[in-house]
């Protein structure tokens, strides 16, 4: 074939084709039992494998051809563009791509790369264009590919900067694309530029931080600080006018996701904030059918399972006779101790946090009026027992709130960018719960869980502090009015405009606003305060505590 637009039609048709036939083949042989084939029926039941890469292959190479003839149409045309720049290893490459058609996710995801999933997000903001590997005969799917030697492809990407509408620079750790920030970073606004940071190890990106930083002149957000999923980092690196750095994590509500094209809804949700930024129309992506499909069809079979393990158990014990009979010397000779269950890491430090309020004598002094008090003693035991647990924790909460205005500067403002992590972690329900102060004890240790073993444990001693210190009765401590205002003034007029006109719009209605609108105020509004100096911070801080 030569590789014209309608080649590429028929080589996907045809590879489609072949992958579904190979598909309903396997499905078919899958029914028959294996001691019923003959040696022919064996042979043949292993003809879908080489159908499926062929087919893969075919739909692939199609799809290079249409690639390529696109890209012809958007690089001749005066069209606003993206300019996706990238480590080559990141591309997907043939081999790969064939071969991973063999796995059940990429099935479901469509066949689609991550590039084509970025391309059809931004495409709002213009074609995606990226620089194509030297001497690479066709170009993979997704952005439109420009091609340059060695000698010009640094003048090629800083034209390209200065014309796009967005760049996108992909995080790696090559040196060409330390060259490409840095240029970034001189000639381009800030507000245009965006970093990718995908699936990448925290040691890697701490390594991309400690290299980029001195060239650039900024700190990006450090790798302890940001969420990880399966101990991966995945969001948007932006800027504001001063190019004051902030991420934009990977979250998506559950139901909105999807095995179909799944980057691509991660894509969407992240970059909400640039969407409005640029004054362009966001809207989320529909709740995904296949996911809701999925849970009811898994929910069902859980269901299923358990009733048949329950029948299975009744049968069993019935069989048994009285279970209740086992003989007395085989419970004398069961071992006396029992292994112990599983306790998270909030969960161990909540324990330490009350085994040191119980060996305080001032707040043991106050626990023990309470547990002796009237009321409980009228009680039931078991209702005085879980009356004892609710007073408590009252006792724990009002002591801490009204505690946390007693601490010194420095637990203050470890209190405040403690509270700070927190809302980066959170999903919408929770952050807005946590922002509202109305956020439950299991959604708290939820939260808690996310964070690391040393933010852990600061979160408990700053409860104990201020616990400790509102009990012995620690001089409370008041705002300074007017450098609260002018505080307050810094924040919410700080770079960009266009944030700084929604979060006020969102503060003058805070109470109707959804969780999405207070979570992103409460997230904008800390990332703000800690651009501050100290001295502010710790106003913020107090005010906070009040």
């Amino acid at each position: 074939m030569t590789g014209t637009p309608k080649s590429g039609r028929i080589l996907r048709v045809s590879g489609l084709t072949l992958f579904i036939t190979a598909i309903l083949i396997g499905t078919v042989f899958r029914f028959v039992p294996q001691s019923e084939m003959d040696a022919p029926l064996v042979i043949i039941s292993w003809v879908p494998l080489p159908m499926i890469l062929i087919g893969v292959f075919f739909y692939w190479r199609g799809r290079q051809y249409g690639a390529r003839a696109i890209a012809e149409d958007v690089l001749t045309e005066s069209r606003s563009h993206v300019l996706y720049l990238r480590p080559f290893r990141s591309d997907t490459s043939t081999m790969r791509y064939v071969f991973s058609a063999l796995l059940t996710p990429q099935i479901f995801s469509g066949l689609e790369t991550e590039e084509e999933q970025l391309r059809d997000v931004l495409q709002p903001f213009g074609e995606l264009v990226a620089i194509g590997r030297p001497g690479e005969s066709l170009p993979k799917p997704g952005a439109a590919r420009l091609y340059a030697s060695n000698e010009e492809w640094k003048d090629v990407v800083k034209a390209q900067m200065l014309s796009a509408r967005l760049i996108v620079i992909r995080a790696g750790i090559g040196e060409g694309l330390l060259w490409e920030l840095k240029e970034a970073f001189e000639i381009v606004n800030p507000q245009k530029l965006l970093i990718l940071v995908l699936n990448m190890k925290r040691k890697h990106y701490n390594g991309l931080c400690e290299r980029a930083n001195p060239v650039l002149g900024v700190s990006l957000p450090p790798g302890e600080t940001l969420p990880r999923s399966f101990g991966r980092i995945s969001g948007f690196i932006k800027f504001s006018a001063d190019w004051t750095p902030s991420f934009l994590p990977f979250r998506v509500p559950f139901f909105r996701r999807s095995a179909y094209k799944p980057f691509l809804r991660f894509f969407k949700f992240a970059l909400r904030p640039v969407f409005e930024s640029f004054g362009l129309e966001w809207q989320a992506p529909k709740v995904s059918t296949l996911t809701v499909s999925g849970m009811a069809l898994l929910s069902l079979i859980g269901l299923l399972v358990l009733l048949a393990v329950s029948v299975s158990l009744r049968e069993w014990l019935s069989s048994r006779g009285n279970v209740a009979s086992v003989p007395t010397a085989v419970q004398e000779n069961a071992p006396s101790s029992q292994e112990q269950p599983y306790r998270s890491a909030v969960a161990e430090a909540e324990a330490r946090f009350q085994d040191r309020l119980t060996a305080t004598p001032s707040v043991r002094t106050q626990l023990d009026s309470i547990m002796n008090s009237a009321e409980l003693s009228a009680l039931p035991p078991e209702e005085a027992a879980k009356r004892a647990q609710e007073m408590g924790q009252e006792f724990g909460r009002v002591h801490s709130h009204s505690g946390l205005r007693r601490l010194d500067d420095s637990a203050l403002l470890a209190k405040l960018e403690l509270d700070r992590k927190i809302l980066a972690a959170a999903d919408p329900v929770s952050c807005a719960a946590f922002a509202h102060g109305k956020i439950s004890h299991e959604q708290l240790s939820e939260l808690l869980d996310r964070l690391e073993a040393s933010d852990i444990e600061l979160w408990f001693d700053l409860i104990f502090q201020a616990v400790k210190a509102d009990v012995e009765g620690a001089p409370a401590r008041t705002v300074d009015r007017d450098r609260f205002s002018r505080a307050l003034a810094s924040v919410m007029n700080a770079p960009p405009e266009q944030d700084s006109q929604e979060l006020r719009r969102i503060m003058a209605d805070y109470s109707h606003a959804s969780n999405e609108q207070v979570c992103w105020s409460e997230r904008t509004m800390r990332d703000r305060i800690a651009q501050l100096d100290t001295s502010d911070r710790v106003v913020w801080a107090l005010a906070m505590a009040r």
